[in-house]
């Protein structure tokens, strides 16, 4: 039984570092804004919040659940039916994507969806089936949030 316990905290170790790797990238109109989780200040992030009058966010996908790599249509789909539930529940959201630094994997499109809690965002990757989201609020370091 220990085993199984010491092959799980590899695993999430493993899915930590991946996570903390990443870029994070939002699409605002002509440019791009990126940051990091462990990013302690990002003014360009803060000022794009401050534009968007958001002081809470959260930065999810639909792709790969569980990190089960899917086909592209397949991720499509899910990031469509994502995008339905965001808009389906008035939350105000921009595009995305969460670029692998070590190339190991293809960039997943995301959504930076804002004014949201932290118990939302966990709602959310729990119903789309995702390992963890990024939450924030306005002008304090990101987060990882583990859904599972």
């Amino acid at each position: 039984m220990q085993t199984a316990f010491v092959v799980y905290d590899i695993v999430i170790r493993k899915l930590e570092t991946a996570y903390l790797q990443t870029r994070y990238v939002v699409e605002v109109e002509e440019t791009e804004v990126a940051f990091y989780i462990n990013d302690e200040q990002n003014e360009s992030f803060d000022e794009l919040l401050n534009d968007y009058k958001a002081t809470t966010w959260a930065f999810i996908t639909a792709c790969n659940p569980f990190s089960k790599v899917l086909s592209n249509d397949e991720n499509e789909r899910r990031q469509c039916e994502l995008k339905n539930y965001l808009t389906t529940a008035n939350h105000k959201f921009l595009r995305g994507r969460g670029e692998d630094s070590s190339g190991n994997w293809r960039a997943e499109p995301s959504f930076l969806i804002f004014d949201i809690d932290e118990n939302q965002s966990n709602e959310i990757g729990r119903l789309f089936e995702q390992n963890a989201v990024v939450f924030g609020e306005i002008y304090k370091k990101p987060k990882l949030i583990w859904c599972r």
